[in-house]
């Protein structure tokens, strides 16, 4: 938000984002991993003594913050008129996955015109679902269930965040997936910037535009130019 800011203490802030949003919740996730019992209590406690502060500042402020916890974490979006259905579906998830130990976290987005984003062409809510300090295979498993609501909902999955969506799936819930891929296809002919992750998720590049032959000559001649000297 861009409207003012009241009350404004620097030191208690910093006290505030630093040592108990940081490092006391971290203290008190380790708990939980030596007496999972406790975990309820301590993330119900610790939601109302550290999440519950009311801050007013500029948007970059308030949302570009350190995370000393590490975590592995997904965060999908969801339709707006989907979401307490979503949320109920998940609450019940923890019947069966007593091991999560990190809160849900839920936020709002207004709808965009980004092709691949999130939110395109529909106001969106967001929810985020972590893991802490639990193996490879626990925090899969329980990403894999949340997974399983989210697509029944069309949810869209973030894409700096655990997911594991096939191209098959993505091309369902983003209108805009084929002609996206053409314009990657036109300005990435040659796959330069594919990836494993990119090849995985959104399949390898379709060779469906062969580039200009200047920029191909080019390309080549740069490549030429980065081979070592014959000695």
């Amino acid at each position: 938000t861009t409207e003012a800011k009241h009350g404004h203490q620097p030191l208690v802030n910093w006290l505030l984002e630093v040592i108990a949003n940081q490092r006391l919740f971290q203290a008190f996730l380790f708990i939980t991993l030596w007496f999972p019992f406790s975990t309820p209590w301590i993330l119900k406690a610790l939601s109302k003594a550290l999440l519950t502060r009311m801050r007013v500042d500029r948007c970059y402020k308030l949302f570009s913050f350190p995370v000393a916890v590490k975590h592995s974490e997904m965060e999908w979006a969801i339709a707006l008129e989907d979401e307490l259905e979503v949320v109920r579906q998940i609450h019940d998830l923890f019947k069966t996955h007593t091991n999560v130990n990190f809160i849900v976290e839920i936020r709002y987005v207004a709808k965009d015109d980004a092709w691949m984003s999130m939110a395109y062409g529909r106001d969106s809510c967001y929810i985020g679902v972590m893991m802490y300090g639990r193996s490879r295979e626990e925090t899969y498993k329980w990403f894999e269930a949340v997974e399983g609501i989210m697509q029944r909902y069309q949810g869209r999955p973030h894409w700096g965040k655990r997911h594991f969506c096939t191209p098959e799936y993505l091309q369902q819930v983003y209108p805009k997936y084929a002609a996206w891929q053409q314009v990657r296809s036109n300005m990435d002919p040659l796959g330069m910037f594919a990836n494993d992750y990119l090849d995985r998720h959104l399949g390898p590049v379709t060779h469906t535009t062969s580039p200009p032959p200047h920029k191909l000559e080019s390309q080549q001649q740069h490549h030429h130019k980065l081979e070592p000297a014959a000695l």
